[in-house]
């Protein structure tokens, strides 16, 4: 039998079933986007009402990839993705994030916003590699889905990394968003757990 390997060794996908590589990948990619949501805790309400334009906007993103055909339906479907980043920025764009003395963002800088938010959000050197990883994340999705929208040769497989990637930033962000403003847990002082009980 012969194989697609998308991962070395691990995620192998009989040629007989997938015609193409890229068939391969975007189902590949489709089944870890969904046992990653299905493992995911859910949104409060709080944090969908932070931002339902947002979330609308992406997963009318996911509609139109499903009946997406030639490049210029991908490159739409990242104008999608890109309008969703900036909702998304405007939702938590606030001046708590702005450091004293700086320059407020654009409200469309998505870039701008989101290492703001990520310096406040995941600040300390105890944080830092969430802190970088937040930051470098946050700026290869926007120049991922920037691309999107303007290549000539987009398939599915891209338009679907896209779609995957700014459902992970936001899901990201909404954590670490949420971790701050709720504060340190508190611990026990004998042992340092967080499961305190009286």
């Amino acid at each position: 039998a012969r194989w697609w390997v998308i991962t070395p060794g691990t995620n192998l996908y009989l040629q007989e079933q997938f015609q193409s590589s890229d068939l391969a990948l975007t189902f590949h990619i489709g089944i870890v986007h969904s046992l990653t949501a299905r493992d995911a805790a859910p949104m409060t309400t709080q944090e969908l009402n932070r931002g339902p334009a947002a979330w609308r906007k992406w997963e009318q993103a996911g509609e139109a990839l499903e009946d997406a055909e030639e490049a210029e339906d991908f490159q739409a479907v990242g104008m999608r993705l890109r309008e969703g980043l900036i909702t998304f920025v405007r939702g938590y764009a606030s001046d708590d994030y702005v450091p004293e003395g700086a320059d407020r963002p654009q409200a469309a800088n998505v870039e701008g916003w989101l290492e703001l938010i990520a310096n406040k959000a995941a600040a300390g050197s105890s944080l830092a590699a969430v802190r970088r990883h937040l930051k470098g994340f946050a700026r290869t999705t926007w120049q991922l889905v920037n691309w999107l929208t303007h290549a000539q040769n987009a398939t599915r497989a891209h338009a679907m990394i896209a779609l995957t990637a700014c459902d992970h930033l936001a899901a990201a962000f909404v954590a670490a968003v949420a971790d701050y403003e709720k504060g340190p847990p508190l611990r026990c002082p004998s042992c340092g757990s967080y499961q305190l009980k009286t």
